[in-house]
């Protein structure tokens, strides 16, 4: 039996049996894909796994537009309630206190949207200082 299906009958074979790996024993989980941790995977079937699965690794995040993220501001309340009293204001013609609660809602959220890039800029470097690194055996070396 060549390589390709012998890795295709034991991938087929190592349909996970719970999708709750976190709480297997290490030996219980090479024991359900079919792995001898003093050998590993030969460099064959981790191309294979490779091709069919995808690399190892957590997709990355695509950061949401600006006006968006503007826009997510105004679902705190605090923004509610500023933009419902702005409009009774205006539409009891109280210009001046409905234009200040609606330069005050712009204001709050220019802040909120500084605090969250400051935030989101410290998470990065954070993310920039994390090696995920491991290792592996393939072939028994």
């Amino acid at each position: 039996m060549s390589d390709t299906a012998q890795t295709a009958q034991m991938a087929a074979q190592a349909a996970p049996a719970t999708a709750r790996w976190y709480a297997l024993s290490p030996d219980e989980v090479a024991q359900e894909l079919h792995v001898d941790p003093a050998q590993g995977l030969s460099a064959g079937r981790a191309s294979d796994l490779l091709k069919k699965d995808g690399p190892n690794a957590l997709p990355e995040e695509k950061p949401e537009p600006g006006w968006r993220r503007f826009l997510d501001q105004y679902r705190a309340y605090m923004q509610i309630i500023l933009v419902v009293a702005a409009i009774v204001s205006l539409a009891i013609q109280e210009w001046s206190t409905g234009v200040l609660l609606l330069v005050l809602t712009v204001l709050n959220a220019v802040v909120g949207l500084r605090q969250e890039g400051k935030a989101e800029s410290a998470m990065n470097a954070l993310k920039s200082l994390l090696k995920a690194t491991a290792r592996v055996r393939r072939d028994g070396a």
